[in-house]
């Protein structure tokens, strides 16, 4: 099943890495095979499982605004989902328009509630702004205590850019700050 499983997804996502990688002839040979492109009636995917456990969640409750405190996987779920839909270019990034209307004809609400969220883009905004203002860019925790935290994560995150951390920094991101 396993087996199967990445074959159509390797096939649907071609030059992707994952754990299958195949020519046209493999593809060839599989159709003579008969092989089932299709997922088979009644396969359930995870996105589809979690749909579900949104859609039993709001006859519960009457809205989809999971709390953590009544479901904390359904909740984490959720954020994820924000956080795919606003940072699509992130690899792995799975969230399709069929995704989203499925989401969106749940009542899903895309605004985040995390504190302070800005893009890496809208933090090198602030950045620009606070070195025209102060003439440097040593933001103290006084001035602006969550720009000084990002500071701080991304000059760490650089200085331990082999390491497994919380913050990824790409090349293209260490060039903007440059």
């Amino acid at each position: 099943a396993r087996f199967c499983k990445n074959i159509r997804q390797a096939r649907s996502n071609p030059g992707k890495d994952g754990p299958v990688k195949f020519t046209e002839d493999h593809i060839a040979s599989l159709n003579s095979l008969g092989f089932d492109w299709k997922l088979p009636k009644g396969t359930v995917t995870p996105f589809e499982k979690r749909i579900n456990d949104l859609i039993l969640y709001k006859q519960k409750y009457g809205h989809v605004n999971v709390k953590r405190r009544e479901d904390k996987s359904l909740a984490g779920f959720c954020t994820n989902i924000k956080h795919t839909y606003i940072n699509p270019e992130k690899p792995g990034s799975k969230l399709t328009d069929d995704r989203v209307a499925s989401l969106n004809a749940l009542g899903f609400d895309w605004t985040t509630k995390i504190r302070n969220y800005n893009s890496f883009e809208d933090r090198i905004e602030q950045l620009k702004a606070y070195k025209e203002k102060h003439g440097q860019l040593s933001v103290t925790r006084n001035e602006d205590k969550s720009l000084a935290e990002f500071c701080s994560n991304i000059r760490l995150a650089r200085k331990n850019a082999r390491k497994k951390g919380r913050v990824k920094v790409t090349n293209d991101r260490i060039a903007s700050l440059d």
